[in-house]
């Protein structure tokens, strides 16, 4: 594999909506990996893993950006891939699935799946070595961590969704012996703008829990906001000009209205553009 993934930029955010931002407030810009979202970070890191270990097949459920990152850098490999989606997925994202090396499953995803399911949905052969890595790469934010680690921040806010990328930014932090805030943004509505995030297979939750006591151990707050879709809508209307942001990357800018954090550093995860 050779893909230029992370040392992604922080642009400083002066103003929101009109008004003159108080403190220092980054963001953090993952647009600019190559398949254009965070989700680069875990594909590189359950690739070289798979390889190492023999693996043959990957198998993700998806709502498009993890999926379409996971093909497009595993195209050089010898990996077969499995995307597993909702039958009721945009034809646009499907499209798109379909162009990659991928194969392509759709279910019903309102019922529950275990892992073990979805290894015997991808399954070809009775020998065929299948990985699960649907939930299985939150270590690969670590490193986004520490990219973001010399700016010592008060504050890092970032979409929640599965909570991978909260619980690799939880990890990294605890590692480093951070004292930073750490806060997970999610939408309260089930069908949300912010798409990305609403997912009802999320088995990262009581790992989540377990860090946050952990996190409470060190002497730091760690949580959860949900916010609403009209806050969400503001998010989208009122997002800078020229970061290339869907409406799931977009939920941490919210937060700027709700804290009074006039003195301190945020540092704000925007997770990228994604599929349409």
């Amino acid at each position: 594999m050779n893909h230029a993934v992370g040392n992604t930029p922080l642009i400083q955010l002066h103003e929101l909506a009109g008004v003159e931002l108080q403190g220092t407030v980054l963001i953090k810009d993952e647009s600019t990996n190559p398949t254009g979202t965070h989700k680069d970070r875990k594909s590189v890191f359950v690739i070289e893993k798979a390889i190492q270990d023999g693996v043959d097949t990957l198998v993700i459920i998806t709502s498009g950006n993890a999926g379409y990152s996971l093909a497009t850098i595993a195209q050089d490999t010898r990996l077969r891939i499995v995307t597993i989606v909702s039958n009721t997925i945009s034809p646009s994202i499907l499209a798109k699935l379909h162009q990659t090396n991928a194969e392509v499953i759709s279910v019903d995803l309102t019922r529950s799946f275990t892992s073990p399911d979805i290894i015997e949905l991808a399954r070809r052969s009775a020998n065929e070595k299948i990985r699960d890595v649907t939930n299985a790469g939150h270590a690969a934010y670590k490193n986004l961590y520490n990219e973001i680690d010399a700016e010592k921040p008060d504050l890092i806010i970032t979409p929640l969704g599965s909570g991978e990328l909260y619980l690799g930014l939880h990890e990294g932090m605890i590692a480093s012996k951070s004292t930073t805030t750490l806060l997970g943004v999610h939408p309260k509505a089930n069908d949300s703008k912010a798409d990305k995030l609403c997912t009802r297979f999320r088995p990262l939750q009581g790992n989540i829990l377990a860090e946050q006591m952990r996190g409470a151990s060190h002497g730091t707050l760690r949580g959860r906001a949900d916010i609403t879709e009209a806050e969400i809508h503001w998010c989208i209307q009122n997002a800078p000009h020229g970061l290339n942001a869907e409406p799931s990357a977009l939920v941490p800018l919210n937060m700027i209205k709700r804290l009074d954090r006039a003195d301190q550093k945020i540092i704000m995860i925007s997770t990228g553009k994604g599929l349409q």
